[in-house]
């Protein structure tokens, strides 16, 4: 089909030719047009308007050059073109160009980008093309990219991606999305509901339900990863990565190009897999890592299964990167090991939070809260160490032995052996070494790293509400200040993420001995109102302040927050001034006047 957006490209050419424009303006001096779809348009189905935006997305695709973006109005949108050619209709596919944006979320009216929704709900990529509800026509891959450099998808949900059936063996691998050599930015897309070798058994190893990147580089950013799954051991099919799967890096001149993922969710999805990689292979049930080392930043791990890895497997691979990261009720089926890490890598795992993993799933019933991991309630490191820092790990679980982390590590150099530094360990049991009673079983290895200081064991994190997933540190939490400082890291050569899961500024003295170090755990302790009332009451419980000194402290406080609550941020900051006065006066030069003085400073400093 010859769209009108053709033509507008020859006019605008011949236009340029006229005025003495050089006829190499070409990449350079494209600026790109906007291309408009809306399955609900009544128009012309040019394109070139919302009135006559195209009804297809396929058609948008077919007629994009690098420079255009595309944007999709809320509907549902199937594909209808088979990738290269292929003549079984389930080979189709939203085929990525290199240089074309590609937006959802708009409502089909907007003028400007930043107008639409960032809800993926609102625009919807369906491989069910065939007859509705049923897995066995639907697309093998959803969204697919080869060779494509420079390219977004932003802002839809990727669904009903079945990797199932056909001869050729890329079928099986990234039912979502499936990229080769490539790229590309995935932004605010969420990824629910495919799967790959699930209910046909024609290659033994499949690879990423929600997405498979082979020997490509992508920023994943703010999206969600749910329900997608990978093998299924009825039919002895092995599965990798079920919500994402990576292996290889990109590379053009030698030098590798990594995957980074920053703010992603992965949540309950399967790999179904072995209990050990080395045994045939498969395991992360989130998200796997195969001779590549990726940045994963701030993402959340939340009961997610495999055999081995149920958060993450890492294999066969150089230190990829893993900071502000929260692991929450991951696991392993039968007797797997790593409940939320599995690393066969030399792994930096930094200001993770690790909290009930091991045990069996709350959407697996029965409902009897007994571990399911066998060894390695969080961690599983295999032949090589990983270096973990500032790590907190708590009510973790495992049947054998390991509650939090399980080192199977024997190497010549003892600077090759799991490094643990400035964790802490609470409450993860397992049982003893004759599987009669449960016990405290934090770490197990015969031979740690030497590197290995400074941790804390059998204390309590005071996290404010873990059970509600508020995994925010107390006022009073050991884990406060209790991490690497800056001293150290230049010792040591050892990078620290410079903020936290939130984006709050790591290296904040809080404790107020004027030596900033990072915080455990995924959060950096910055106080607020909140936090100085609790922490004055709670000086006053214990016989620190007086009743009427403690009465008249946090009277100031009950009074900045009216004045915060009526936008008056200086009156705010000259009342906790007037505090920090009342304090040095009454109390005079105290330990305990010290430590209210430096509170409110803190509190000052990051008031907003």
């Amino acid at each position: 089909m010859f769209h009108y957006i053709g033509l507008h490209r020859v006019f605008l050419f011949a236009a340029m030719l006229c005025v003495g424009l050089a006829p190499a303006w070409g990449a350079a001096q494209y600026k790109g047009v906007t291309l408009y779809v809306n399955a609900a348009a009544t128009g012309a189905n040019t394109g070139t308007s919302w009135t006559d935006a195209f009804t297809d997305l396929q058609s948008a695709l077919d007629g994009a050059v690098d420079g255009d973006q595309i944007w999709v109005a809320a509907g549902t949108y199937t594909p209808s073109k088979t990738i290269g050619g292929a003549t079984d209709p389930r080979r189709a596919a939203f085929v990525l160009k290199s240089g074309v944006q590609v937006y959802g979320g708009f409502a089909g009216s907007e003028k400007q980008l930043q107008k639409r929704r960032l809800d993926p709900s609102v625009t919807v990529l369906s491989g069910d093309i065939g007859t509705s509800g049923s897995d066995g026509d639907n697309c093998y891959h959803v969204v697919y990219a080869s060779g494509v450099t420079g390219a977004v998808l932003d802002g839809f949900t990727v669904t009903g991606g079945r990797g199932d059936g056909g001869t050729s063996y890329t079928n099986y691998h990234g039912a979502g999305m499936h990229t080769t050599n490539s790229v590309l930015t995935v932004a605010n897309c969420a990824f629910i509901d495919n799967k790959v070798g699930v209910t046909t058994r024609n290659y033994n190893l499949v690879h990423g339900g929600g997405m498979a990147n082979f020997n490509s580089a992508l920023v994943v950013t703010n999206c969600t990863f749910t329900a997608n799954q990978a093998g299924n051991r009825a039919n002895s099919t092995i599965g990798t990565g079920g919500g994402m799967y990576n292996e290889g890096f990109y590379s053009t001149t030698g030098d590798p190009q990594e995957s980074v993922i920053t703010g992603c969710t992965f949540s309950n999805n399967l790999a179904s897999s072995m209990n050990n990689p080395q045994n045939g292979g498969g395991g992360g049930g989130g998200l796997a890592n195969v001779q590549c080392s990726p940045t994963v930043d701030r993402c959340t791990f939340t009961e997610n299964m495999a055999g081995c890895g149920g958060g993450i497997l890492n294999y066969l691979a150089d230190r990829p990167t893993i900071t502000n990261c929260t692991f929450v009720g991951n696991t392993t089926i039968g007797d797997g090991i790593g409940g939320a890490i599995y690393n066969f890598a030399r792994a930096n795992i930094i200001n993770c939070t690790f909290y009930k993993n091991g045990w069996r799933p709350s959407f697996f019933p029965p409902y009897d809260l007994r571990p399911y991991t066998y060894l390695g309630g969080a961690i599983y490191d295999e032949r090589v160490g990983s270096t973990i820092t500032n790590c907190l790990f708590s009510d973790n679980a495992v049947r054998g032995i390991g509650g939090a982390i399980y080192s199977h590590v024997i190497h010549p150099s003892p600077y090759a052996r799991t490094t643990l530094i400035n964790c802490l360990f609470y409450n993860n049991i397992g049982r003893d070494m004759f599987g009669e009673n449960w016990v405290t079983s934090h770490v197990y290895g015969s031979q740690l790293s030497p590197d290995s200081v400074s941790n804390l064991f059998d204390i309590d994190p005071l996290l404010k509400d873990p059970a509600g997933g508020d995994f925010h540190l107390r006022y009073d939490s050991p884990c406060i200040d209790a991490g690497t400082t800056q001293k150290f890291l230049q010792i040591r050569w050892m990078p620290v993420p410079a903020k936290d899961y939130e984006g709050d500024q790591r290296f904040v003295d809080a404790n107020g001995d004027d030596v900033p170090a990072a915080d455990i755990g995924v959060d950096e302790f910055i106080p607020d109102l909140a936090d100085l009332w609790a922490f004055l009451e709670a000086l006053a419980d214990r016989g620190e302040l007086d009743a009427a000194t403690a009465a008249s402290l946090l009277t100031y406080v009950d009074d900045a927050q009216a004045a915060l609550d009526n936008d008056a941020k200086a009156t705010a900051i000259s009342i906790l001034n007037a505090l920090i006065a009342d304090a040095e006066a009454t109390l005079g030069n105290t330990d305990t006047a010290l430590r209210i003085v430096r509170m409110t400073e803190v509190v000052i400093e990051h008031l907003d």
